[in-house]
């Protein structure tokens, strides 16, 4: 578990640097400073994306039946309601 956390904290650095420089200069900017943090955004936003479609079902049918219901029984129903009136 030691070893698994000091090569994700090493090597997250490693990849990430070679990307800002590169799409800073891809972009033709001075400065490589001012893509850090959109990159980061960027990254973490791909993280929480699921890898596959059974993924999303698993978790949706099993691990969130509270979420499941309201957003898709009670939302609908509601949009469909204002559709008719």
């Amino acid at each position: 578990m030691v070893l698994w956390l000091v090569s994700s904290y090493l090597g997250i650095p490693i990849f990430y640097y070679p990307l800002v420089v590169g799409l800073a200069q891809w972009l033709n900017l001075k400065d490589y400073q001012p893509l850090i943090l959109p990159m980061m955004v960027v990254t973490v936003a791909l993280t929480i994306v699921p890898s596959n479609v059974i993924a999303v079902i698993t978790l949706d049918i099993l691990k969130n039946p509270v979420i499941i219901l309201p957003m898709g029984l009670l939302i609908p129903f509601t949009w469909f309601i204002a559709l008719i009136r």
